[in-house]
């Protein structure tokens, strides 16, 4: 993949973590790829936690314009 064509999200805790990295599908609302686990201690340190995916979906309307109201 070259520059600009993929995702990275990272999720991390100070002790483990996981890594999705996307890029673009068949289906144009659709990002497929891979997760990667990382953790502190081990071996191993990192493993493939598998295939991920991510899909667009429609924000609920809120109606308020769509802007999210302050938690309670």
């Amino acid at each position: 993949m070259g520059a600009g064509d993929s995702l990275h999200v990272t999720f991390h805790n100070g002790f483990s973590g996981t890594e999705f990295v996307l890029a673009p599908g068949s289906k144009g609302d659709t990002l497929r790829g891979r997760a990667q686990e990382h953790w502190y201690s081990g071996p191993p340190f990192d493993t493939d936690a598998g295939v991920s995916t991510a899909v667009r979906i429609a924000c609920p309307d809120t109606g308020n314009g769509g802007r999210r109201g302050p938690d309670a």
